[in-house]
């Protein structure tokens, strides 16, 4: 996420600065920024930044300050940068201000949705998050397999050893070595399983490519083994709760829907995005379940990591959805046909 964009013309928050900062000066923006814990001042706002803003003050009666405030992390942009990147995504249908402030409102969760329609299409971000305990209709968790002195090979073809379906954060993936002196010995193979109710989308959507993210709050990162957490495919025997079965290779399919990211450039206590592929985007459910997985990049390729001593571990813990806050979500762009053709506006 970016600090500042004073050395980034690609930024969004400075292609729409006009927007962001009329959002912070409306009571509907600043109710949205404190109740995600974060600080705007009374007093009117000359520009919002990604860390910071510029306040606008009275120092005399014809006279007026500007205070720089800023921060040393992207503090503002986190909350607000979804919606300008869904924004930016349909921007040349956009004719005005006035739409743009109410697709800001609609794309932030703040206005029912409009019928906002142009050249005879409708536009639409929905975001989704896995069931919490106890599900209904979709479920996220960890199956693994875990047995000493394993060859890679051995742990990885086991019908798995293990599950967690109920709990607020696990690791997204796990590989551990053995304990002792002996080369290429593994211990533990952990997967991660999402799944996501998409029916509302309906058979009418189009999913529009290149706009999906598939999204994980991490918390902590250990990388002894130098990986990479990938994105595939799972379908577990029930939609619903997890079994030691459901770690089987047969329940997985091992390919990438997205770019893989280096647990190295990985960040804890925020949400670290993937951007899904072609192949991810076909893979959206658009009348059922959509089921993604978090693996290594050694089980996505299925190739053991570097030796890297024994008792040794490469992992991501995060954020499960029975967690109240921060679970995994899946945010999908799509066109749905035009309700009329027309534009109702919130005013």
């Amino acid at each position: 996420m970016e600090l500042s964009y004073a050395t980034n013309p690609q930024s969004l928050f400075r292609k729409y600065a006009k927007l962001v900062t009329w959002f912070s000066n409306q009571q509907l923006g600043r109710d949205f920024l404190k109740h995600n814990n974060l600080f705007i001042p009374n007093e009117k706002l000359g520009l919002l930044l990604p860390n910071g803003y510029i306040r606008l003050g009275t120092i005399g009666k014809d006279k007026r300050e500007a205070q720089l405030v800023v921060t040393t992390r992207a503090c503002y942009a986190p909350r607000l940068y979804p919606a300008l990147q869904a924004i930016d995504l349909v921007s040349r249908w956009i004719t005005s201000f006035d739409e743009a402030k109410e697709l800001l409102a609609w794309y932030l969760g703040l206005r029912g949705q409009p019928l906002w329609a142009t050249r005879g299409i409708m536009f639409a971000v929905s975001t989704f998050n896995p069931d919490a305990n106890e599900e209904s209709t979709s479920v996220d968790g960890q199956v693994y397999a875990g047995s000493a002195g394993q060859t890679w090979t051995n742990l990885r073809n086991r019908s798995g050893d293990g599950f967690e379906d109920s709990t607020t954060a696990s690791n997204f993936f796990d590989v551990e070595t053995s304990s002792g002196d002996t080369t290429n010995q593994w211990t533990y193979i952990g997967r991660g399983v999402f799944l996501f109710d998409t029916s509302a989308l309906t058979s009418t959507a189009t999913i529009t490519e290149g706009g999906n993210k598939f999204s994980l709050y991490a918390i902590s990162i250990v990388n002894d083994c130098s990986q990479s957490l990938s994105i595939g495919l799972t379908n577990p025997t029930s939609n619903t709760a997890l079994a030691n079965g459901d770690f089987a290779n047969s329940h997985f399919t091992f390919t990438k829907q997205a770019t893989d990211i280096t647990l190295a450039s990985m960040t804890t206590s925020q949400y670290n995005d993937w951007t899904l592929n072609t192949t991810g985007d076909g893979n959206i459910s658009k009348t059922g379940i959509t089921k993604f997985a978090s693996l290594s990049s050694a089980d996505m390729d299925n190739t053991a990591p570097a030796w890297p001593g024994a008792s040794k571990q490469s992992n991501v813990y995060g954020y499960y959805s029975d967690n109240g806050s921060n679970k995994p979500k899946l945010v999908v762009t799509y066109t749905l046909p035009a309700v009329g053709g027309f534009l109702l506006n919130f005013v």
